[in-house]
């Protein structure tokens, strides 16, 4: 056995790259761990994962979660890699709540970086300064103030957090069409944030760019424009799209990255109005995209890039694009939406989720590539399926995942 294979990745926030991410690991020569948390906790049967770390929920207590972490690196020290994948254990590591042990290392964007991207009024100020675009903003730390800067930017306006890991009434970020919508809305202003950010609503399918880069500058990209998501708004998390060709959007991106001087992967993301051509920058996340099956599959090899930043060493291969002949022939339609059928209960008619049903099934037959669903490796998949089936699904998240039976060995 060589000396990385007998080392140990431990992936950590489950969700849906999590399968993925594991078996690009295992290519690589790392056994595979993976803790038990997370959006979607079907990773946990992926055949790529060799075992299983049962730790205290991160969202829960982040001291109990920092100390069991300490505990284990210290206890196995044959774990090389530690892989936060969902963005709270990327904000948890950025701030560095746990000194890793030496010989240990993070695999994610550096943490100033992290910082950085997350930071929605410094990202939108780095966009203007880099000649991107950007829809009208203001950031506001008042009531008086909030009122005042919808009116001047104009309605329809977008108001969320300066921060991606806070919530405005529970949600990422919240429209209003006007200032009495505002006013039902938000009668006062909110508890709890000392700021918000508002600026004028773009509208338009979103635009992935899934990059590399390295001291600034980008050496694989590749553009995937979303037509669907989980939501009706067009938010969370796409399910549905297929390959865009926008060179300026590449420039763009280009742009922020040089101006941000990154290093490692991400996803830039836009919106395009298809009648009027207005783009909008939105924001860089900075760590593995949901969708990260689509530049695996493209060939962009994400992962060993962001092995190679940590490493510090230079590119295995020739910083070259994306392979393109790849990219013009792979459709991203996610995972059969069956999540969709059930997150729309009550919300739509029972006729309309019919509708959306049949939809989701052509999608899922005519589609080359379904990022959360692998013939190869099912579990995971069928898993997130079931727990979302309307009826069935309350049962099948009564099963808890442990290691043992029809599991894994524990960490």
């Amino acid at each position: 056995m060589s000396e990385r294979e007998s080392q140990y990745a431990l992936l950590l926030g489950n969700y849906r790259p999590t399968m993925v991410i594991a078996r690009e690991l295992r290519a690589r020569g790392f056994r595979v761990a993976t803790g038990l948390d997370g959006f979607e906790r079907g990773a946990a049967l992926s055949r790529h994962v060799d075992r299983l770390w049962t730790h205290p929920k991160l969202e829960e207590d982040e001291a109990a979660f920092a100390h069991a972490l300490s505990k284990v690196l210290a206890r196995r020290d044959d774990i090389r890699l530690v892989v936060p994948v969902s963005e709270p254990y990327v904000r948890f590591f950025a701030r560095g709540e746990v000194v890793l042990p030496r010989g240990v290392t993070a695999m994610m964007v550096a943490p100033q970086l992290v910082e950085a991207c997350l930071d929605k009024r410094r990202m939108m100020a780095t966009a203007e300064a880099a000649g991107v675009p950007v829809a009208p903003f203001a950031e506001v730390c008042d009531y008086a103030e909030l009122i005042g800067e919808t009116e001047r930017i104009g309605f329809p306006v977008v108001i969320r957090s300066l921060s991606s890991s806070h919530r405005l009434l529970g949600e990422k970020a919240v429209t209003v069409e006007d200032r009495a919508a505002l006013e039902r809305l938000l009668p006062d202003w909110p508890e709890g944030h000392p700021a918000l950010l508002v600026q004028r609503r773009a509208s338009g399918p979103r635009q992935n760019l899934y990059f590399s880069a390295r001291d600034g500058r980008i050496d694989s990209l590749l553009h995937v424009e979303i037509t669907r998501t989980d939501r009706l708004d067009g938010a969370g998390l796409a399910v549905e799209g297929g390959r865009g060709d926008r060179p300026d959007l590449g420039r763009y991106t280009a742009a922020m990255i040089e101006a941000l001087d990154y290093s490692g992967i991400g996803c830039a993301q836009f919106l395009v109005d298809p009648e009027t051509g207005a783009t909008c920058f939105l924001e860089i996340n900075p760590r593995f995209a949901g969708n990260h099956a689509i530049p695996a599959a493209c060939g962009l090899d994400l992962t060993d890039r962001l092995l190679d930043v940590c490493f510090a060493r230079s590119a295995t291969r020739a910083g070259a694009a994306a392979d393109t002949h790849a990219a013009s022939l792979l459709l991203a339609r996610g995972r059969p939406a069956w999540r969709q059928v059930a997150r729309r209960q009550g919300q739509v008619s029972n006729g309309e989720a019919c509708r959306w049903l049949r939809r989701t099934i052509r999608a899922r037959w005519r589609a080359q590539l379904d990022v959360g669903f692998d013939w190869r490796d099912p579990l995971p998949g069928l898993l997130a399926i079931l727990d979302v089936l309307p009826g069935i699904g309350k049962l099948v998240r009564m099963w808890k995942i442990h290691p043992g039976w029809f599991a894994k060995d524990s960490l």
